[in-house]
């Protein structure tokens, strides 16, 4: 069952973790305040384009707010994906906030990593 709600939910969640009002989020994200409104209080979904920004601007992995939206029984935040993610997960000395966070930021890194090493290889010269 897809739950956009949800996904909007997490995302406004995120956005106050990282201490961003609505409209910082929005000239971050190079959206409209209304866009954000939108989205967090109406659930209105946005176009892929922008749900792509507005993730970046949350520092989360592309296409995280589908996987939240897509996610059955939990958010994907949740949802470990590799045993070091299990680890943090299991880590009952850490408050649950900060082992989500940590969670988020790696996979915020990584995919980072993943485009910069894409674009590095795009940019390469090519045997002829």
């Amino acid at each position: 069952m897809i739950d956009r709600r949800r996904a909007a939910r997490l995302a406004a969640a995120r956005r106050g973790e990282l201490g961003l009002s609505q409209d910082q989020l929005a000239v971050a994200a190079g959206v409209d305040t209304k866009t954000v409104g939108n989205f967090e209080k109406r659930g209105r979904w946005p176009i892929a384009r922008t749900r792509a920004r507005i993730e970046q601007a949350l520092r989360w992995p592309p296409g995280e707010l589908d996987r939240i939206a897509d996610e059955e029984d939990a958010p994907a935040v949740l949802a470990p994906r590799d045993p070091w993610e299990q680890a943090v997960l299991a880590d009952a000395d850490l408050p649950e906030h900060l082992r989500h966070q940590l969670i988020l930021d790696s996979r915020a890194a990584r995919s980072a990593y993943d485009a910069a090493r894409s674009r590095e290889r795009a940019a390469r010269p090519r045997p002829v």
